[in-house]
């Protein structure tokens, strides 16, 4: 247990000395946000010799119960991720990640428990008619082009962090409000447009207010002055100050109910956190002591974690880990405890390259290698870049530095890059249009939109050649609100949600 102690404690110290930027290029370009046709199955995975095969969720389950693992002897211990390569390359991953019952879900990944979601990542909780978006959470409904809504919402377009709130569009940091547009950091607000930092206000404009009868007709015109602004590329979006509730000391935006929270934004009920991107804690208690962390609702002490949830403690170098205590070094582990070094486990404990052992051994087996480790300095390392199965273009990474980081120096550090566009869910009887002739299948009046039911069988390309497409419950939901098309890729529209700012 001493050694143990002293593992924690390496990590931890090295962990908060990372600065943002490193946590965003080796943590968050493990997440992938783009789906493939991997053969013949919908893959998170795309088709490289860094993937053994792939499985549906429900084939993994069976195949999981004799997951293959290393005998002793087949640890090379001058190259620990070197080891953990050779047992990555003998696991069939599973085509895309799922919990619980989930309808009509096939083009979304992260999900547990969710109803028509596509090309959606991390929706949960009951939530359904989730198109376009990450990190859906609780029961929303009606969730389009939008990022981070939790709790009871519905009725959501192209708007992030939004909490326990109705009717809303194109806006950011809202929090409890209904029928807003084109706003910033609202706070219990009803019927409000292009208004920033306001609280318990409602019939606003500006944030002027107006009375009912005159905000009601103002509002239809206000709104479609804004939406042409959209269409014609041409609108920015309002801006205010941060937007923190409840919290002290604290950098970023949107943090709730937290302190000592350093380099992040999207943070609620933490107390001591450093480079932090999506977390929250599930249950009414605070977590702490977080450092490099991507997506996680959960408890306390994780230290360079890539996603996980559901009651996790003491999660260190780790990535997609569910109900788990004490992991290191493990990848895909669900109700396991006091392991390292595995893959894809589940109710085990005492685990080593998914070999099982004695709690004694296992002890013994520890101590040893990670002092190897230690002396190797990689005690402390994230998994390196040559083991990474996917596009580092395809990741939540690339969606936060893309001005930043170029393909040559990608590819130098021994990440994988897409060159070729995206083809998923692309029906061949459909036809292929241009995002600037769009305009030909809408109709405008000064108070409405109407769209043509036949972009249904179109096929949009952007000027970056990448395609996409509308489906039903998407055009039904643009008809209702008399929103217009949308001129943007859907990588597009969600490196947008993704900006610090």
């Amino acid at each position: 247990m001493e050694q143990l102690d002293h593992i924690r404690k390496t990590i931890q110290k090295k962990a908060w000395s990372r600065t943002r930027e490193e946590f965003v290029y080796r943590i968050m370009s493990r997440f992938p946000v783009v789906l493939y046709k991997h053969d013949w199955v919908v893959s998170r995975h795309p088709k490289t010799s860094r993937v053994l095969w792939v499985k549906h969720m429900t084939e993994f389950e069976e195949y999981r119960q004799d997951i293959p693992f290393l005998e002793e002897e087949e640890i090379v211990r001058n190259d620990f991720f070197l080891t953990y390569q050779k047992l990555f390359s003998r696991v069939s991953l599973p085509a895309i990640i799922f919990f619980f019952e989930n309808e009509n879900c096939e083009y979304a990944d992260a999900v547990l428990g969710v109803k028509n979601v596509y090309l959606s990542f991390v929706a949960s909780k009951g939530s359904e008619n989730v198109c376009y978006s990450f990190s859906v959470k609780s029961k929303c409904i009606n969730i389009f082009n939008s990022f981070l809504v939790w709790n009871h919402c519905e009725n959501i377009y192209s708007s992030k962090w939004i909490t326990s709130s109705y009717n809303i569009f194109y806006s950011k940091y809202i929090w409890n409000c209904r029928d807003c547009w084109f706003s910033h950091g609202l706070i219990w607000c009803t019927e409000c447009l292009w208004c920033t930092d306001l609280e318990n206000a409602s019939y606003c404009i500006e944030n002027k207010h107006y009375s009912q009868e005159d905000y009601q007709r103002l509002k239809q015109w206000y709104i479609n002055k804004q939406l042409q602004k959209i269409i014609d590329g041409s609108y920015s979006p309002p801006e205010g100050r941060n937007f923190c509730i409840s919290s002290d000391k604290v950098t970023w935006s949107y943090i709730i109910s937290s302190e000592h929270v350093e380099n992040w934004y999207f943070v609620q009920s933490l107390r001591k956190g450093k480079n932090l991107y999506v977390t929250w804690s599930w249950s009414w208690w605070w977590s702490s002591d977080q450092a490099n962390v991507f997506s996680w609702w959960g408890t306390s002490h994780f230290y360079n974690i890539m996603w996980w949830g559901r009651s996790c403690e003491h999660i260190y170098c780790s990535a997609n880990v569910v109900a788990c205590y004490n992991v290191f070094y493990s990848y895909f582990m669900d109700s396991c405890s006091y392991c390292f070094w595995c893959i894809w486990l589940k109710n085990k404990e005492y685990c080593l390259f998914n070999k099982q052992y004695s709690k004694e051994d296992r002890y013994e087996h520890i101590d040893r290698l990670t002092q190897y480790m230690e002396q190797q300095e990689v005690l402390w390392d994230f998994f390196p870049w040559s083991m990474s199965p996917f596009y580092f273009n395809d990741s939540a990474a690339a969606l936060v530095l893309w001005e930043t980081v170029s393909k040559e120096q990608v590819l130098t550090d021994g990440y994988l890059w897409r060159d070729e566009s995206i083809v998923i869910d692309l029906p061949e009887w459909t036809t292929c249009i241009s995002s600037a002739d769009l305009s030909n299948f809408e109709t405008r009046t000064t108070d409405w939109i109407s769209i043509d039911p036949s972009i249904l069988q179109q096929v949009i390309e952007t000027p970056t050649w990448d395609k996409y497409r509308i489906i039903a419950m998407e055009l039904a939901f643009l008809q209702k609100y008399w929103l217009p098309l949308p001129r943007r890729h859907r990588l597009e529209r969600l490196r947008s949600m993704f900006r610090l700012y």
